[in-house]
């Protein structure tokens, strides 16, 4: 999959297998508070924001009320080479995740971000515009649509991120390759089992937390990216099930080779010794980084003490709290006692001398490998998307397809209410006369007609922030363009819509009696069905526009 077998020698792997190199990373914000995603109309507001900003910096008084800006990140320093793993440790709120959407390219929702992130040799700039897709941020959340099975998850990825000819075994076709990978990534992760189950959430049945996690990791796997941050990712696993995810996670790194960053807040013995180095943060200052062998004995050198029984992990987060950590007898003067002291020690350490002169050592690396690196990014035209836009829109409408119909139960009800309704709203306008008493209340009749199917609609204001984080996920993976989602889902409308408004309207149409001619039934059919799919699209517009669904609700009501 990665080997021979798969070119991994062709002008598109060469740019492959980078690391990341940080240097003095110093990220400020303006503390903790809601994170919303980004919307249409962000768009719109960046140049307003931008000038705000720009007459606004400075100036005393200037936005009072709003919170302090504070340091989250203070001057990070080092380094992760392809094929290894680091461990993120540290209490919440301390900047573990900060440090990953920093690594992962995430910048967005912060004040400033200082200091120099190269991957490969790449700023981060450059990164973010030619080559976005060879970086990968995964949230803590497990983001997939439940109603796809396992197998239809992963081979939509696998269709999005299906090279050239050039990255393949000469005369393969895209679907054997695709099946082929396939078979492998479920091997290598153990969902073979689970290929042909639905993903599930709270109310759909699905697999398990840990099975869906090793979803996620082969869904990454499919991107390829050669630095991959994930946050959190053991949340509400047991021990076990945590332990099989990291080395499902340590098999990814070896066979991929790629940089793999991981915070976690609780880690066993065996998980720890997975990982190649660990870094600790503290209040947002770096109180260690190095091999994970080392980190034991260098805080035991230090003056701390690991009760018996105490795993390494748990050793490292309790230096920095009063309460738990356990101190050398006649060390209690001279241990470092918080988050500045714990940093000033690491500085004079031979550990971060040793550090820097492993930077040093893989930038001469990098530089070595450089030219050749530039020469194949230059020769492929690489693009932040396999595949065209075109390919992307079929490849959307085929999973919205499966999205629809893999949650039968909800579509059953839905067309079933449909129904019901139109015999409801059919009898309380049967049979009416022919003659002038029945044309005030034939306007009525129209009246509910349009307003059911308006109101059908509303549904799909939920369902845009609903399917937003994946979208967003979607897109930082580079699996395709919004522009193309979105117009897939148009695509999805015009048959599920027409079912619909047909089912409704004949029902209603011909139980109250209004003109039975082919002319005027077909034109009621079509104003209708235009109507529908016009307030489909208002209500996705309006998602799109809204910060959250409580604005977009309030938008509706007034």
């Amino acid at each position: 999959m990665f080997g021979s077998d798969r070119k991994e020698n062709s002008e598109d792997e060469k740019t492959r297998h980078v690391g990341v190199v940080w240097k003095n990373v110093t990220v400020k914000g303006v503390g903790l508070g809601a994170t919303l995603q980004p919307t249409n109309g962000d768009i719109l507001l960046g140049l307003p924001r931008l000038i705000k900003q720009l007459f606004t910096r400075g100036r005393k008084g200037v936005g009072a009320g709003k919170p302090p800006i504070r340091t989250i990140l203070d001057d990070f320093t080092g380094c992760v080479r392809p094929g290894e793993m680091l461990l993120v440790l540290g209490r919440p709120g301390s900047g573990c995740s900060t440090f990953l959407k920093v690594l992962g390219n995430q910048r967005a929702g912060y004040e400033s971000i200082e200091g120099d992130v190269r991957y490969g040799g790449t700023d981060s700039e450059k990164m973010a515009k030619q080559y976005r897709s060879e970086v990968l941020y995964n949230p803590e959340d497990d983001l997939h649509y439940a109603a796809l099975t396992v197998r239809d998850t992963l081979l939509f990825a696998l269709k999005s991120r299906t090279p050239d000819q050039a990255s393949r075994i000469p005369e393969e076709s895209r679907k054997e390759y695709q099946e082929t990978f396939l078979s492998a990534i479920a091997k290598l992760f153990w969902i073979e089992h689970a290929m042909g189950t639905r993903v599930g959430n709270e109310l759909i049945r699905g697999v398990s937390g840990g099975e869906k996690k090793r979803t996620s990791i082969a869904e990454a796997m499919v991107t390829k990216a050669s630095t991959q941050c994930w946050d959190n990712s053991t949340k509400g696993l047991d021990a076990s099930t945590a332990l099989e995810y990291v080395q499902s996670l340590r098999s990814l790194t070896n066979t991929a080779n790629v940089s793999t960053a991981v915070a976690l807040y609780q880690a066993s013995e065996n998980l720890f010794d997975l990982f190649d180095k660990v870094i600790l943060i503290e209040e947002g200052k770096c109180s260690f980084f190095g091999p994970t062998q080392d980190a034991k004995a260098y805080f035991e050198r230090l003056g701390f003490e690991c009760p018996p029984r105490w795993t390494t992990p748990d050793f490292l987060t309790s230096v920095s709290d009063p309460n738990a950590r356990r101190v050398k007898a006649g060390w209690d003067d001279r241990i470092p006692r918080n988050a500045d002291e714990f940093q000033a020690a690491y500085r004079k350490s031979d550990t971060y001398k040793a550090n820097l002169a492993d930077i040093e050592s893989f930038e001469g690396e990098i530089e070595a490998q450089r030219q050749e690196r530039e020469a194949a990014r230059s020769t492929t035209k690489r693009k932040n998307y396999t595949i065209s836009f075109y390919k992307q829109v079929m490849i959307l409408t085929h999973r919205q397809f499966l999205v629809m119909f893999g949650d039968r139960e909800s579509l059953i009800a839905k067309w079933s209410m449909i129904t019901f309704q139109a015999l409801i709203i059919g009898s309380l306008f049967y049979n009416l006369p022919d003659t002038s008493n029945g044309v005030f209340t034939r306007g009525g009749v129209m009246f509910f007609i349009l307003l059911f199917n308006s109101l059908l609609a509303m549904a799909e204001l939920t369902a845009a922030f609903e399917s937003r984080p994946i979208l967003m996920k979607h897109k930082s993976f580079s699996f395709y363009r919004p522009a193309a989602y979105a117009l897939a889902q148009v695509v999805v409308d015009v048959p599920l819509v027409f079912i619909q408004v047909v089912l409704f309207d004949i029902i209603v149409y011909f139980m109250a009696n209004l003109a039975r001619t082919p002319s005027q039934f077909f034109i009621n059919l079509l104003f209708i069905f235009i109507l529908s799919m016009t307030m489909y699209s208002f209500f996705r517009a309006l998602g799109a526009l809204c910060a959250s669904l409580d604005v977009g609700i309030d938008c509706v009501h007034r």
